[in-house]
């Protein structure tokens, strides 16, 4: 009797979709994960009859550039007793689509999105009583990419090579090499040895702050992980700390013990930091394992920013940025420093250096580190504000990298920061980079790629990326084969553009491994990170030519920048396009739609729409005939 009175309190009730009364538990109701899609909501009103799953593109050897498994058909089938006023689905905080109703008892309606860019979609849908629903999320992510998912105890990612952020203690990444496929190297356990030999890795790079009030360690400070964007190439992740754990807990080592209890917010600072992996490419599915893994070895870009806010005035006394705490896993080791891209100024034997040395590292400095043994190579550039690097003779002191920001002795007040990123190119252990000459043609090469063409918008002074900024929301470039083998995973951001717009990267000319047809006029969708960039990695070695179109399909005038603009490619032979438009805002839009790339036979005709509060149109793509 109790049960039954509740549930017509009119208060909010747990909703659970399952196939019958036996298969509630393992459809609904069970501990669920990042791969599950279960339709369990929260409603005092409306029911969501169909919303969540977890979709996931799967090709063979993890290829990129296939069309038709990116599709990701979304039905959203909401109804209401009272009547229906709004529907907005949210991807993670921002506003992704918005439907506006005047009291419809059925919403059901199928979007067509880009499975391969990673979402996860939450439905709030809201009736003209007040009553609202909160759905499960619907996520999308293809399999073989390193996406940020979380393992069955829900405390630590594990999508893909590497763990990138954690619920609870943990910092990220800095410069991790790729692994060796398990062709090559074998399988290994979860948490057993990877196939890597990493040279420098800052296993910790959370800051730590001491001041003339007080000290502050990052390494006690809990962290709310965000996915900004992952796609075909690239995952980038963030990681907000601004809370420290409890002085009752004397020792704080990682989230497994240290989940809880929550604590107060931080006295000093608070920070960001920010991790962006570029894939390499894929070479095929491996013989002993999934045939939707792709087999991946190369140089693999990455990029670590570490965003510090100041809470308080105070004088710095120091402020650790990154430290390296393990022995290289190779000997000789040897570090070069470089000034500017063609410019070596000292290369260390961390084996034999009589004392430890100090290097002030300025924007476009750079450092790096190689062993002629078998070892991962890695070569750092500095942006943003300088650092010192100390360096120690390793065998005495595992410490034998430590990243300062060069701030000892300055008053800072309170809102002030300090930002500084390292871009970096580490490569597996069965490409050679050996010696002090094969590191600086890196640095020369990721500084100015040999003969590349800027065929639309203007390469920037911007160190550590190839940044070509974009000319009507678009670049275009071509990069011949380098003239010496670099192995090289080149780095392309294009910034400027907007979040709420799809981007896409046409291939005229590069690589892919061929299953799926050729590598040239291939299109995939472009994920943006949080500042509006795209990330784009360049396998220049593997084609006599790499040329691309990259950037916003169509695009709105200034009046339009608030509204979302889909553009999914449906088909390759021929080419189909599907264009659909939806006003986020609660006020009417006018605003021009233009073509914005020359795409085969999308041929969308330049208009003037306008659009109501939430409406939601598909627009007619004029293609070409056969």
């Amino acid at each position: 009797e109790a049960l039954i009175k509740e549930a017509k309190s009119g208060n909010a009730l747990t909703y659970a979709q399952a196939r019958n009364l036996y298969s509630l538990m393992p459809d609904a109701l069970r501990w669920s994960g990042t791969y599950d899609g279960m339709n369990v909501f929260l409603s005092d009103g409306p029911l969501i009859l169909e919303w969540p799953t977890c979709y996931r593109p799967m090709n063979f050897g993890g290829e990129e550039f296939v069309t038709i498994p990116a599709i990701m058909e979304s039905p959203l089938h909401v109804t209401s007793q009272v009547g229906l006023k709004e529907i907005v689905i949210y991807n993670g905080r921002e506003v992704f689509r918005r439907f506006r109703l005047n009291g419809e008892k059925e919403f059901n309606r199928k979007l067509i999105l880009d499975g391969t860019v990673m979402k996860n979609l939450v439905v709030i849908a809201e009736d003209v009583k007040g009553g609202k629903a909160i759905s499960f999320v619907r996520r999308s992510y293809k399999y073989d990419i390193d996406a940020m998912a979380y393992c069955g105890d829900h405390f630590n990612d594990y999508g893909g090579a590497m763990m990138k952020s954690f619920h609870g203690p943990g910092p990220l990444p800095v410069c991790p090499a790729p692994e060796l496929p398990v062709d090559i190297a074998g399988f290994t356990w979860d948490g057993g040895p990877p196939s890597r030999m990493h040279l420098i890795e800052f296993q910790e790079s959370r800051p730590s702050l001491v001041t003339d009030k007080g000290t502050e360690s990052g390494g006690r400070f809990n962290q709310y992980p965000i996915t900004e964007t992952t796609d075909e190439g690239l995952v980038a992740v963030a990681s907000r700390q601004d809370e420290v754990v409890p002085d009752c807990v004397k020792v704080v080592a990682n989230c497994w013990h240290n989940f809880g209890p929550h604590g107060d917010k931080s006295k000093l600072m608070e920070y960001t930091l920010r991790f962006k992996n570029y894939f390499p490419p894929t070479a095929g599915a491996a013989e002993s394992d999934l045939a939707i893994r792709g087999m991946r070895t190369g140089i693999r870009p990455c990029v670590f920013r570490d965003e510090i806010t100041f809470k308080d005035d105070f004088t710095v006394k120091d402020l650790l940025l990154l430290r390296s705490g393990k022995v290289p896993k190779a000997t000789p080791t040897f570090l070069v420093i470089g000034r500017k891209p063609d410019v070596v100024e000292k290369v260390l034997n961390g084996e034999t250096m009589a004392k430890p040395e100090r290097f002030r590292l300025a924007d476009g400095d750079w450092f790096a580190a190689y062993s002629p043994s078998t070892a991962n190579t890695h070569l750092l550039v500095v942006r943003g504000s300088p650092v010192i690097l100390n360096v120690n003779r390793y065998v005495k002191n595992p410490g034998w990298l430590t990243v300062h920001a060069d701030i000892e002795g300055k008053a800072v007040k309170k809102g002030e920061g300090f930002t500084f990123e390292l871009v970096s190119l580490n490569s597996s252990i069965d490409v050679e980079i050996n010696t002090t000459e094969a590191v600086q043609r890196l640095r020369s090469y990721l500084a100015s790629p040999e003969k590349m063409q800027v065929l639309r918008g203007a390469k920037t002074a911007e160190s550590g990326f190839v940044d070509i900024a974009p000319k009507d929301y678009a670049i275009e470039i071509v990069i011949p084969k380098p003239s010496t083998n670099l192995n090289m995973t080149l780095p392309v951001r294009v910034p400027h553009l907007n979040r709420n717009w799809s981007a896409g990267l046409f291939q005229k000319k590069g690589y892919v491994k061929g299953v799926y047809g050729t590598g040239e006029n291939r299109y995939r969708g472009l994920g943006l990170d949080f500042e509006g960039s795209a990330h784009i990695p360049l396998y220049v070695d593997k084609a006599e030519t790499t040329h691309i179109l990259a950037g916003h399909p169509v695009v709105a005038d200034e009046r339009g920048k608030n509204i979302a603009i889909n553009v999914m490619h449906l088909f390759d032979a021929p080419h189909q396009w599907h264009v659909a438009v939806n006003n986020l805002t609660d006020k009417p839009v006018t605003t021009k739609l233009t073509q914005a790339m020359d795409l085969p036979r999308l041929d969308f005709e330049e208009r003037e729409i306008t659009l109501a509060p939430g409406e939601y149109r598909i627009l007619t793509a004029k293609a070409a005939q056969n």
